[in-house]
């Protein structure tokens, strides 16, 4: 939740309702875990504050989620590299590890969390990333993930675009064409 892109998109759009932010993918978690909104987990998580230090610090953390994965040019102008250094963007400080220590496995599941999985012998992955998307950096660590893996990546990035571009017609967004033909173009090569 502390990303570039994320800090990016809260620099930009704040808290507004309709822009995927840190609040809006805290409540999808929710409802994707729970079936319902836990008003403690997604403040908890929105927060930042769901994860307590030592699993942050953990070589395990670090190795897969690296901001230094992301090329310099994504990161914007504001970009704050350590978060803990800023009182305004820094994580709440974790009082009760309950949230993690009920969630723990849930937060770690690789379905959840793909990067935390075991990513060696995956087929060749396809991903897209949008220069607007709050998971654009996200997609970048998971595909260095997957290349360190020894696993082939082919990585689209639509500067222009934004999350879930893909699924409006052309005339509304025209990226969202060139996005269309190139997953498809990848997909008559590889099935």
């Amino acid at each position: 939740m502390r990303t570039p892109s994320y800090q990016r998109t809260r620099w930009l759009h704040g808290e507004r309702p309709g822009i995927l932010n840190h609040i809006t993918v805290s409540l999808f978690l929710s409802f994707y875990l729970f079936g319902r909104e836990d008003t403690r987990f997604v403040n908890e998580v929105s927060g930042n504050s769901h994860v307590p230090n030592e699993f942050r610090k953990s070589s395990a953390c670090m190795k897969r989620l690296n901001h230094d994965f992301i090329p310099g040019k994504l990161k914007f102008h504001s970009y704050n590299k350590a978060p803990e250094n800023d009182k305004s963007s820094r994580p709440k400080e974790v009082q009760d590890n309950a949230i993690w220590e009920e969630n723990q496995n849930m937060l770690l599941d690789y379905r959840l969390c793909p990067m935390m999985g075991e990513l060696e012998g995956l087929p060749i992955a396809y991903v897209i990333t949008c220069g607007v998307d709050v998971f654009r950096d996200d997609a970048i660590m998971y595909c260095s993930n997957l290349r360190q893996a020894n696993v082939p990546v082919i990585h689209k990035h639509y500067q222009k675009s934004f999350h879930g571009a893909i699924t409006f017609p052309k005339e509304i967004i025209p990226s969202a064409c060139e996005m269309r033909d190139d997953l498809l173009e990848f997909l008559r090569k590889e099935i």
